[in-house]
């Protein structure tokens, strides 16, 4: 009995040890580029960077222009098409957050929309900012967000979608094992979609 007491209680100390989370993410037309580090009673672990480039749509420079148009427009219409699912998964890990008092020191987030129709990148910008300046402000007023930096922008003249997003969260190791798995869980069925539809474009190509 003690002994279970005894790694009953370490566990607990072990969870409730104070760790800063640094996360970054960058996707653009060219590949996905990921990573994230953890730094744990001053010792810093850090994950190297992945990075996936993605094929040339063609081989000169007419194609590769138009196969970065239709990988624009692929990654637009799937989020279009999820998006239900991906706000879904922003107010989950938020709203665990905002119980949990976890605080984030620094987050930034950049993006650059553009489609080969003005009028399309128009509203799809409106409808980007929208929104993350929404989600931006709620985490102001009932989370303990201390600082962010956004820039969105459009592009009419070149088809692109880039996004790079970091974040500098405050928290222990039991919250961010829970928002792990949470976010986790949340990400898989987007990310089984996002597979499928690779593969089909890549089938159809």
């Amino acid at each position: 009995m003690v002994i279970l007491l005894i790694v009953i209680a370490v566990i607990l100390l072990a969870v409730s040890v104070p760790v800063r989370a640094e996360l970054y993410f960058e996707y653009s037309a060219g590949g996905v580029s990921a990573e994230a580090g953890i730094k744990v009673l001053g010792i810093r672990l850090r994950m190297p960077r992945k990075k996936t480039e993605q094929k040339s749509g063609g081989a000169d420079d007419t194609d590769e222009s138009e196969g970065r148009s239709d990988k624009v427009l692929q990654a637009v219409l799937f989020i279009r098409e999820n998006f239900s699912e991906l706000k879904e998964l922003i107010y989950a890990v938020l709203e665990y957050m905002r119980k949990r008092l976890v605080k984030i020191k620094k987050l930034s987030l950049r993006t650059i929309i553009g489609v080969p129709d003005a009028m399309e990148t128009a509203l799809l910008y409106g409808a980007e900012a929208t929104f993350v300046y929404n989600v931006l402000g709620v985490m102001d007023r009932h989370m303990r967000l201390v600082h962010h930096e956004t820039e969105l922008k459009p592009d009419f003249k070149t088809p692109r979608f880039y996004v790079q997003f970091t974040a500098d969260i405050r928290t222990n190791v039991f919250h961010l094992l829970v928002l792990a798995v949470l976010a986790l869980c949340r990400a898989l069925p987007i990310i089984k979609k996002m597979k499928m539809q690779s593969d089909e474009n890549e089938n159809a190509s």
